[in-house]
């Protein structure tokens, strides 16, 4: 009978020390998915930043290309063109200080057709 309950005891210690072990490789798991979360979601929160400065530097380039006719030329060889939006208002008044525009142009990837267009605020 001795025998039969030290196998007992000593299966069961061993039960509970793998669940033990199970317990700190999941939370260890856990405790890195949570950091991969985090991390993701602070580059989502940066989204709309990086849209803004893509806005900027397209805006930036279109307006540098008006009086470089290089760049206008490396514009036009990579097929790239530029279509101001529709919804800016012409008959604004100039602002006395240089200001972001309201709507500014997206910045456009790899072509896909003969000709990109990228649509450029005011």
């Amino acid at each position: 009978m001795r025998s039969l309950r030290f196998w007992i005891l000593l299966v069961g210690s061993l039960f509970v020390c793998g669940l033990y072990l199970e317990q700190i490789y999941l939370s260890r798991e856990i405790y890195q998915q949570q950091r991969v979360l985090m991390g993701i979601q602070q580059f989502i929160s940066l989204a709309p930043r990086y849209e803004e400065s893509w806005k900027q530097l397209a805006s930036r380039i279109y307006q540098v290309s008006q009086k470089d006719a290089a760049l206008a030329d490396v514009l036009k060889r990579n097929q790239i063109e530029v279509q101001f939006s529709k919804t800016a208002s012409s008959a604004a008044p100039a602002p006395s200080q240089p200001v972001a525009p309201a709507q500014a142009p997206v910045p456009a990837t790899a072509p896909t057709s003969s000709k990109a267009k990228t649509p450029v605020g005011p």
